[in-house]
């Protein structure tokens, strides 16, 4: 039979595409198994997992831990989740660069630090974990010198072009702004991010996500009470008469929604994120200064858009503050975010309930001078007290019944907003 017959027969095709299904299938088996093999190394000594198995939707990793990788960490757990789902992209598991077309985490738990410093950080068992080097036969001592370079080497770089959160929740412990760290609860959360370059963590990284924030122990709402209490939190009430829904949004937690890219190697960022109703009370210590009176109730609304380029940090934002009520008691300072209550309550009952202030914030984030947490605080104060129709004379001498450190802090924060 001539070869031009023969390509002309069905049953050659068919048994050609079998042959090449086969191949296809092995060639499968046995990527799936190396990247088994990485994904173990790569996950490293604090990692444990209950089980790795291999499907046709790549490795499937269940019940898998990352143990906290040092004594200061505020939880037991880096990360927890019940299952892990890694598919890769099979042309490039015989490559230098293990390339992963996505990785999937369900119903788990990440731990992210903010240390006292502003330092923010998270899977330090993993990101901050320099990859193993290869094993390496006996260097002549000529050749040692030579081979320093490759030594510090480097196992396979790994590119994952997209990561999901399902079902997840994130535990936010904040230790800039208090001791012990104030603990913030994302329940639940649905994330979005990639591409990831490891270990080089260089390129821009899009970042999409949608959650839910409460104070850390508060139980997630049932299905339908955050969508029904934000409505009725978006409507204007008196602040005599917000109290129940006040409360039951609180319960529900606030809205958060954060969308824009990040490059985890150099820190430049362009973040849109968006904040609603959110419960005043868990985020008071970003508000208050220390020795004011705290707040009952009341929800608060943000919108920032944060740009960092080359260190340097610019973020006009707006902060509403709906149904306030503050707490009073011997112990207050007789002030909100270092303005009088007096003015905060006088214009709560102009205003139907709402305060809106304005504020941006700027500096540079290696400036060891430069305080995050300080600069927030000082435009918002000042931001209000512009609102509120306060110059700066008469603010500083309205708070002089409040305390010398109060006036202080004002003038503190006036020098830095004029830029002297």
């Amino acid at each position: 039979m001539s070869a031009a017959a023969l390509w002309r027969r069905p049953r050659f095709w068919l048994v050609l595409m079998a042959g090449l299904a086969f191949a296809c299938g092995v060639a499968f088996i046995v990527a799936t198994q190396l990247l088994k093999r990485q994904v173990e190394s790569a996950l490293g000594p604090q990692a444990s997992v209950g089980r790795i198995g291999v499907s046709w939707q790549g490795v499937v990793l269940s019940d898998v831990v990352v143990a906290a990788a040092s004594a200061g960490w505020p939880a037991a757990d880096e990360l927890r989740a019940k299952r892990v789902r890694v598919l890769p992209q099979l042309s490039s598991l015989f490559s230098d660069e293990v390339r992963i077309a996505r990785v999937v985490i369900e119903g788990g738990e990440l731990t992210v630090l903010r240390r006292a410093d502003g330092e923010l950080v998270l899977l330090p068992g993993l990101l901050q974990r320099k990859p193993a080097a290869p094993a390496r036969a006996a260097t002549p001592p000529g050749a040692k010198a030579a081979a320093a370079g490759s030594v510090q080497g480097e196992g396979p770089a790994v590119r994952v072009e997209r990561i999901d959160l399902v079902d997840c929740a994130v535990a936010f412990f904040d230790a800039s702004v208090r001791r012990p760290a104030l603990a913030l609860r994302l329940d639940p959360i649905k994330a979005r991010f990639g591409p990831l370059a490891w270990p080089s963590l260089e390129g821009q990284s899009t970042l999409d996500v949608q959650a839910t924030l409460r104070a850390a122990g508060t139980a997630p709402a049932a299905a339908g009470t955050a969508t029904a209490n934000a409505a009725a939190a978006s409507s204007s009430t008196e602040v005599s008469g917000s109290a129940q829904s006040s409360n039951a949004t609180q319960n529900a937690g606030g809205a958060v929604r954060l969308q824009g890219w990040i490059e985890l190697a150099s820190r430049d960022m362009e973040l849109d994120a968006a904040l609603r109703h959110v419960d005043l009370r868990a985020l008071s210590p970003y508000l208050l200064k220390p020795g004011e009176g705290g707040v009952r109730s009341g929800t608060l609304d943000l919108d920032l858009r944060s740009a960092v380029k080359a260190q340097q940090l610019r973020a006009p934002g707006t902060l509403t503050l709906r149904q306030l009520d503050l707490n009073s008691g011997s112990g207050a300072s007789g002030a909100f975010m270092g303005v009088p209550r007096s003015a905060v309550l006088a214009a709560l009952k102009n205003d139907r309930g709402q305060i809106v202030i304005k504020f941006t914030l700027a500096g540079r984030l290696d400036d060891p001078r430069f305080s995050l947490n300080e600069n927030l605080l000082g435009k918002m104060t000042l931001g209000l007290a512009e609102g509120l129709g306060l110059n700066i004379e008469e603010f500083a001498r309205l708070l002089g019944g409040a305390g010398q450190s109060a006036v202080q802090s004002v003038g503190e924060a006036a020098r830095k907003l004029l830029g002297r």
